[in-house]
């Protein structure tokens, strides 16, 4: 019964320390990243396929890392690159807008809005010829330039 009773808590020490304690530590990573702790690593200290496992999570980490900074430095871009076109469209000496292909006004420069406009046009319904009337001449090669 002694050497029974030595198997089982030899067999209980080897699993703790071969397997539970390996794989509590790989949650515990596992925990870390869930959380926001991207790039967190673990030491491998086996050449098992506990060791295999967790290099292969040490790896994922680092590349989620790597593509949260890619996400950021893209969003910090973006961001400035609004920051110029806004200032660019905002401090413009003169007026700036922008049509579709059926000449529609899709947006405009504010101080258009005044210069030589009707006052009851909305958006919806302003055109190109609104904004710079055109003689039926100019329309016409406008329009064979466009096609031609």
């Amino acid at each position: 019964a002694v050497v029974v009773a030595g198997i089982v808590i030899a067999s209980s020490l080897l699993t703790h320390f071969l397997v539970r304690r390996p794989v509590a530590r790989l949650g515990a990573l596992a925990q870390r990243v869930a959380k926001g702790d991207l790039g967190a690593q673990e030491t491998v200290e086996r050449s098992d396929e506990i060791g295999e496992l967790t290099m292969r999570f040490n790896a994922m980490s680092l590349k989620l890392r790597s593509a949260a900074d890619q996400v950021q430095l893209s969003s910090e871009g973006l961001r400035a690159s609004e920051a110029r076109y806004r200032s660019l469209f905002e401090n413009a000496t003169e007026g700036i807008f922008q049509a579709d292909a059926d000449g529609r006004v899709l947006s405009f420069f504010s101080a258009l809005t005044t210069f030589g406009t009707p006052l009851d046009i909305t958006l919806a319904s302003l055109k190109v010829e609104h904004l710079f009337p055109t003689d039926d001449l100019t329309r016409q090669a406008l329009c064979e330039a466009e096609l031609g």
